[in-house]
């Protein structure tokens, strides 16, 4: 009976916990990321769902106190309830957890329930699904955020980032990536950037440029997955013997939808049979232009690739502008002679793409883009971060990787830029 009463005092004590919406914080332990991501996430997610009353997402989630019982923690109502026969977590129909994910917490939870060791590093899970279309490999990595981000209604734009640490061999490589869309609703653009530390594994808003972390892959509407060629592969261990991936996604919710939630990201092919060169991705185009009110603009900007610049095997391009965007076209010129590297003549922002291609540039050539749009608004238009900003990108993948340009947008940076003539 007493067993019984006690039981049912835990009861009541979750249910009264704060039934309000977790704030990104700080992680938890891989271990215990793994089992309440896997078994508890679906009501107790980033926003609490099903009638769950709490998140458990982030450390300060499980170290939160019951309202109603200001001295027992959230951890600790955890390690009582996956052991209550009467009204186990997870609930019927789930299953409950193995021998080992029950001492997994139970560990933990007897241990206080502490933070993460700095020098931990957590393995994304392996990919588990079947065959993608458009790629000749199976993935075998999972770049995901660790919980869902869940969408302010009252804010249109914002660029969130996570990080997902991946221990690799030295010779590993990445050759393929598979967008994984989840919010179409909500999602405008994802990037994959590569960076030199770990990054926060909780979704968080960040800056556009991500700091000095270098851009490996892109995704916007109408993109797919994307296959590198046999000579060429992105190096993924760092000096740490890890891949330290960054995903940044742009969400637009100029619909001002309520409670949308994204879990955003890509799947990777790897090898451990080293390709011979190593890929990267630069910027051509402007990051300096406005489009005047009711108006139009068509500009063409230059950048001379540097002459210490070895041979540069151009092997995909992907053009991008935003909703006023009207033509878009890179094109090179020198010892290459004339040269496409992509071009969209009637720019549609529902379709880009990459293209793949085969030139090579050579150091000295001028790489010149066009970009043209026209703005039927009553307010000039600039570049901008925003869906109601505009963009002049033709992102393009080569290879061998130069230090030469050690910010992936540096040539559009540097461009200069005229009238385009006609």
């Amino acid at each position: 009976m007493k067993r019984a009463a006690a039981l049912g005092g835990m009861i009541a004590l979750i249910l009264a916990c704060s039934s309000t919406t977790s704030t990104p914080g700080s992680p938890l332990p891989c271990a215990i990321e793994n089992v309440l991501g896997a078994h508890c996430r679906t009501c107790h997610g980033a926003t609490p769902s099903f009638g769950a009353p709490m998140s458990l997402v982030s450390y300060e989630d499980l170290h939160a106190k019951a309202k109603s019982a200001p001295s027992r923690s959230v951890y600790e109502l955890v390690g009582e309830r996956i052991h209550d026969e009467a009204h186990p977590m997870p609930q019927p129909p789930n299953h409950r957890l193995s021998a080992l994910e029950t001492a997994t917490l139970d560990n933990w939870v007897a241990a206080g329930a502490p933070a993460p060791l700095k020098s931990e590093v957590c393995k994304s899970p392996s990919y588990d699904g079947g065959a993608i279309p458009g790629l000749s490999c199976k993935p075998d990595v999972s770049v995901r955020p660790i919980s869902p981000w869940a969408m302010p209604q009252e804010q249109s734009d914002v660029y969130v980032c996570y990080g997902v640490d991946i221990p690799a061999l030295p010779n590993q490589q990445a050759i393929a990536f598979a967008p994984h869309i989840d919010n179409t609703k909500i999602v405008h653009h994802v990037l994959l950037y590569e960076a030199q530390s770990s990054r926060p594994i909780t979704p968080g808003l960040c800056p556009l440029g991500v700091g000095q972390a270098k851009l490996v892959y892109g995704w916007a509407p109408g993109g797919g997955p994307f296959e590198l060629p046999p000579e060429a592969g992105y190096k993924m261990a760092g000096a740490d013997g890890v891949a330290h991936y960054v995903v940044q996604v742009h969400y637009n919710n100029l619909a001002g939808l309520a409670e949308e939630e994204d879990t955003s990201g890509f799947d990777l092919c790897t090898t451990t049979t080293p390709r011979p060169n190593d890929a990267d991705v630069i910027a051509f185009g402007s990051m300096s232009f406005t489009i005047p009110a009711h108006g139009a603009l068509d500009i063409t900007c230059d950048y001379p690739i540097p002459k210490s610049v070895t041979d540069m095997h151009v092997i995909s391009a992907f053009p991008h502008m935003h909703q006023l965007g009207t033509t878009i076209a890179t094109t090179a010129s020198g010892q290459s002679g004339n040269l496409d590297l992509g071009a969209v003549n009637n720019w549609s922002f529902t379709n880009q793409l990459w293209s793949p291609m085969s030139a090579t540039v050579h150091g000295g050539d001028v790489i010149h883009t066009r970009c043209a749009w026209n703005n039927p608004t009553s307010a000039d238009v600039s570049f901008g971060e925003f869906t109601q900003d505009e963009m002049c990108y033709s992102f393009t993948m080569y290879w061998p990787a130069t230090d030469a340009f050690h910010l992936w947008a540096l040539p559009a940076a540097r461009s200069t830029c005229v009238p385009t003539p006609h």
